[in-house]
């Protein structure tokens, strides 16, 4: 890796038959972050291979799904992005700013319509941790639609983080469709603390009550509801619990809707949907 603006860089990861990096998960994002520490033995900011198009969507170089972000905000004119090995947040930055970069093997895939992954291998719920989820889009052939479970943000900013993966915070249309959610992450327990502000697993989707009436975020017909065991007034979040019935919270156990006004900084489970 040598310091360059984006556009010489892209074209060097080119000739070596590979591309820059491009990130699909917080563990590439936290590994990337300290390699670049170790090479250098300075933390700085290093080209992505993430480019924002005209009409305000973001993609990456190797033509990899864009399926996973961690840009800052308020976001920062430009229209490519650095990692930030000091927090681990993404910047947008000018092409002709000069910085650090690192190149990938190009891999070629054949596969163009996402796929539900294998099912999860899922401990005893009481030994179960959070995040054990599928990765990436995952297409449920039942409704046509693709979902992706999110982590590393707060309930205030998931509609954000979904648009900016070209989605929506999820909307559920039937009891299959509820269950295609619910099964995306493995059961937790009652005993599990997600940072530090959860005790239980759960989904934020995209529901909420204004005026009295339920209504979803992406605008489509509230035209099926799933068991509801509280509902606290207009404003509310529509969570889906993902832990064990047997917690007996007010009675929502794993799959139960509750419509919630309290705002936690992190969610451990946001959905997004799109076609």
């Amino acid at each position: 890796m040598n310091a360059t603006n984006w556009s010489t860089a892209s074209s060097y990861c080119r000739q070596k038959q590979g591309n820059l990096v491009s990130i699909h998960n917080t563990i590439q994002n936290n590994i990337l972050a300290q390699l670049q520490r170790n090479i250098t033995g300075f933390d700085a900011e290093f080209w992505l291979g993430a480019t924002l198009s005209a009409n305000g969507s973001w993609s990456w170089s190797d033509g990899t799904p864009f399926d996973y972000q961690q840009f800052q905000q308020p976001y920062d004119k430009g229209n490519v992005a650095v990692l930030d090995s000091r927090d681990r947040l993404w910047k947008i930055r000018e092409l002709s700013v000069a910085r650090n970069f690192f190149c990938e093997a190009l891999v070629l895939t054949t596969t163009a319509q996402p796929v539900t992954s294998q099912p999860l291998v899922c401990l005893l719920v009481e030994r179960q941790p959070l995040y054990n989820c599928k990765n990436g889009w995952q297409y449920s052939p039942d409704t046509g639609y693709q979902y992706l479970v999110i982590y590393d943000t707060s309930s205030t900013k998931a509609q954000a983080a979904c648009q900016a993966q070209g989605a929506q915070l999820a909307s559920i249309h039937s009891q299959a469709e509820n269950d295609f959610i619910t099964g995306l992450c493995c059961e937790n327990g009652c005993d599990f603390t997600a940072h530090d502000h959860m005790t239980y697993g759960w989904y934020l989707t995209g529901g909420f009550k204004q005026n009295g009436s339920y209504q979803w975020i992406d605008g489509t017909p509230f035209d099926f509801q799933g068991d509801i065991c509280e509902d606290d007034g207009n404003g509310s979040m529509l969570i889906v619990y993902n832990y064990d019935t047997n917690c007996h919270r007010r009675n929502c156990g794993r799959g139960i809707w509750e419509f919630w006004s309290t705002f936690y900084q992190v969610p451990p489970y946001v959905v997004c949907k799109k076609k």
